[in-house]
């Protein structure tokens, strides 16, 4: 059986090819190539051979950086959602914007009421001044829970859109292939790659 060196046209590789080899895997790249003979049937050059294989992988490729991508996404925000919560009796909770607008509200209602019983009762009035350091304590709670309420939505927004943009992006890439850009695929690959004649190994 006559074994001559052909090149890799993919990484340049040297690989040793058999004169009854038709399909053979680059031993360093692992790319699917083609023996390709002369006209009188001599051994001639590899050629890239597997474009499906090639494109596949490199789906699968894709889909991985993607799916890891997400992964780490999901990572950050579990770590940086607790950072945006706000104390609640039960534990930290999410901020609420209309918790935030009713405290503001009670809060200069209750300021209102101080400042009424001020103009009624003179300067003797210390329920008054009471009533307006109560509603200025309330109206500033609900200042903080906005602003806390305002970050925590911003922050999630961010966080849902960079989300549903990398869910559709895996959802066009897988879309490549249909139903063998999944994960299943990588089997049926490995299925294939096993028919496939490889060459010698390196003395």
């Amino acid at each position: 059986m006559k074994v001559i060196a052909l090149t890799c046209p993919q990484c340049g590789g040297s690989q040793d090819v058999s004169d009854n080899q038709h399909l053979l895997e680059c031993r360093y790249c692992r790319t699917i190539l083609r023996v390709e003979r002369s006209a009188n049937g001599e051994l001639e050059r590899l050629l890239i051979e597997a474009r499906l294989e090639n494109a596949e992988l490199t789906v699968e490729n894709r889909r991985l950086k993607i799916t890891n991508a997400i992964h780490r996404l999901d990572a950050a925000w579990a770590a940086h959602r607790p950072e945006l919560l706000v104390p609640g009796k039960k534990g930290p909770r999410e901020p609420s914007n209309v918790l935030a607008f009713g405290a503001m509200l009670v809060g200069l209602a209750t300021a209102a009421i101080g400042v009424n019983f001020l103009l009624t009762l003179g300067p003797d009035g210390f329920v008054g001044i009471a009533f307006i350091g109560m509603g200025v304590i309330i109206a500033g709670f609900g200042l903080g829970e906005r602003g806390a309420a305002n970050r925590y939505k911003d922050s999630k927004i961010k966080y849902d859109r960079r989300r549903r943009e990398l869910s559709d992006e895996l959802a066009n890439v897988e879309a490549v292939f249909g139903e063998r850009s999944g994960y299943e695929d990588t089997t049926m690959r490995k299925k294939r790659l096993d028919n496939v004649a490889y060459p010698a190994a390196d003395a």
